[in-house]
């Protein structure tokens, strides 16, 4: 898949749309040849659903895609989105990043998808659609696909629920959930970098 021009990464944030944080976090990334393009979902906006916000960012990827490589970055709860944009539209996103993102609903009291999605029905249908696709997803997508989560314990986001079998699955050396995320963005970030990078 490659342009002639820039590398957009398209970030999709967590509940808290939080695009601020993460623009400052990986305003560095643009002299690594990626250029950071912030995408607020609007979580708590009770109208969206999942087929809307799939439909605003692949519309916004297809109008980034004409001149320039796309890829996708979801963090937290944006990481099943960014999944599941590239199932949808591989011919326009090169690859996708889930950074400390649910993927699964996975077998767990406190930390349950029920308890994590009360304040978004929308996060909730984009995990099990993901997970429902998960069994048929490809080789090639899943040389296309990267997972970030920590190593030492994510209060909200549990492991087993957050990676994917035949992807590439990283580890990081932190603990709490908005911390790793922010340190996968910068400190931890050269797997990143080089994996949206390659081939493109």
């Amino acid at each position: 898949m490659s342009k002639s021009n820039n590398h957009y990464v398209l970030f999709i944030p967590g509940l808290s749309d939080r695009v601020r944080n993460i623009e400052f976090v990986t305003r560095f990334w643009k002299a690594k040849g990626l250029i950071p393009y912030m995408f607020p979902v609007g979580w708590k906006n009770q109208s969206q659903n999942i087929a809307s916000i799939l439909s605003n960012i692949i519309e916004t990827a297809e109008l980034l895609a004409k001149e320039n490589t796309v890829s996708i970055v979801g963090t937290s709860a944006g990481g099943s989105v960014a999944f599941n944009a590239l199932i949808e539209r591989p011919d326009i996103i090169h690859k996708a990043v889930n950074v400390c993102g649910r993927l699964r609903s996975g077998n767990h009291s406190w930390r349950s998808l029920e308890r994590m999605s009360k304040s978004s029905p929308a996060f909730k249908e984009s995990v099990l659609k993901f997970e429902r696709n998960e069994p048929y997803i490809s080789n090639d997508f899943l040389s296309r696909m990267i997972t970030v989560s920590a190593r030492f314990g994510d209060e909200l986001v549990p492991l087993d629920t957050s990676q994917v079998e035949g992807s590439t699955n990283i580890t990081i050396p932190t603990i709490e959930h908005v911390a790793s995320i922010g340190m996968a963005l910068t400190v931890f970030s050269k797997p990143i970098i080089e994996f949206l990078r390659e081939n493109s």
